[in-house]
């Protein structure tokens, strides 16, 4: 019969609660999933913060631009209908 190792280390270290809670609040299920899959957060925290800040400037400058585009075509009177 096989042996069973009752004291033995865990195969997967699981991360820090403060980490866990605040993923798991955003999303379901990451503590699992990270632990699982060996995933660290310090190399991709700020690959996440990074992306996030570029989508915001990409944002704020198409809305600059339409707004610029809007108020250029309704004050030019030749391009109005």
């Amino acid at each position: 019969m096989a042996k069973y190792i009752e004291n033995g280390p865990l195969p997967i270290q699981p991360i820090s609660d403060a980490k866990a809670s605040i993923l798991d609040f955003f999303v379901p299920g990451f503590s699992r999933i990270s632990t699982y899959l060996r995933i660290d957060l310090r190399v991709y925290a700020p690959l996440l913060y990074y992306f996030g800040l570029f989508i915001f400037i990409c944002r704020r400058i198409c809305i600059y631009l339409w707004v610029l585009l809007e108020t250029y075509y309704n004050k030019n009177p030749l391009l109005s209908e």
